[in-house]
């Protein structure tokens, strides 16, 4: 078996190939060698380390690569930097098993995000998602949409790496400012605002527009449809939730009717899921 060591970077990391090595001559299957692996990630060995084995029956390892994978499969999860953060999504609510079911494959993209609401009106301060959003995605060109804006300048100082634009997302022309100074292709969209009707409703209408294709809009607090105090349960006013109604509705009639009968958002959209008070926006793809 030949062997070519370089770029060792500390005396915990050679007593970690060593113990490889031990180990290696046992090597019959790729599920052994990554759980090896994972023993010298333990032991030391880091993604600054490279090492090229090449192995008698010929199978060709590249050590650096495998560990990183391991690396990435042990690093925390949604639901874990989300408590480390203390933000409601994990805790009151539970919007981590819709975030980690499809926002885990695009963690380590180049994204393009916007969420409204910066979390002025939490009893533990504003930061908490913009946090966990920051930390979830290490690739994110953040934005953010909040109508205090008391509290966006007294918090401007913590929040240095996101855009933040202060205006209500029930504001119509608002929203218009908003898509022409931000140039829009957003990837994802959170919707924590307000979680008034008419800002939920507007936002969509609107915003939805200017998520890229294969993009998803989320909305969150989707339980305020019931509440009279957010415009919910109020006759003769359409709830976000009547929204949604009427989109599933349209998803479905859209072969019949023709895209241009039918609500926008639903002539632009793939497929539309809900869980526990949020949704899921699937944006259509590009035709091939």
């Amino acid at each position: 078996m030949a062997v070519r060591i370089f770029n060792l970077v500390s005396v915990t990391a050679i007593c970690g190939i060593i113990l490889l090595f031990t180990t290696l001559w046992n090597l019959q299957s790729r599920t052994g060698y990554l759980d090896l692996l994972r023993l010298s990630n333990e032991t030391g060995v880091n993604d600054k380390t490279s090492i090229d084995i090449d192995i008698e029956d010929g199978v060709e390892a590249n050590l650096n690569a495998t560990i990183e994978e391991a690396q990435l499969k042990s690093r925390p999860s949604f639901t874990e930097i989300g408590r480390k953060y203390g933000t409601d999504k994990v805790t009151n609510h539970h919007y981590n098993y819709m975030y980690e079911k499809y926002l885990e494959p695009m963690r380590d993209k180049p994204l393009k995000m916007l969420e409204i609401g910066l979390g002025c009106d939490m009893d533990y301060g504003p930061g908490a998602s913009y946090h966990t959003w920051l930390e979830f995605f290490p690739n994110v060109d953040m934005y953010y949409i909040e109508y205090d804006a008391k509290c966006v300048e007294k918090w401007a100082v913590n929040v240095t790496n996101a855009k933040i634009f202060t205006g209500d997302q029930g504001d119509p022309a608002f929203l218009h400012s908003f898509v022409a100074q931000s140039g829009g292709g957003f990837d994802i969209i959170v919707d924590d605002g307000g979680h008034h009707m008419e800002q939920q409703i507007h936002s969509l209408n609107i915003l939805f527009d200017i998520v890229l294709p294969g993009g998803i809009y989320f909305c969150e607090d989707l339980g305020t449809s019931y509440d009279i105090a957010h415009g919910g349960n109020t006759p003769g006013r359409k709830s976000m939730m009547q929204m949604i109604a009427e989109l599933l509705n349209d998803l479905n009639t859209n072969i019949w009717l023709g895209p241009t009968q039918i609500n926008e958002v639903a002539s632009q959209m793939r497929s539309l899921e809900c869980g526990e008070e949020i949704c899921a926006f699937f944006k259509k793809e590009l035709e091939r």
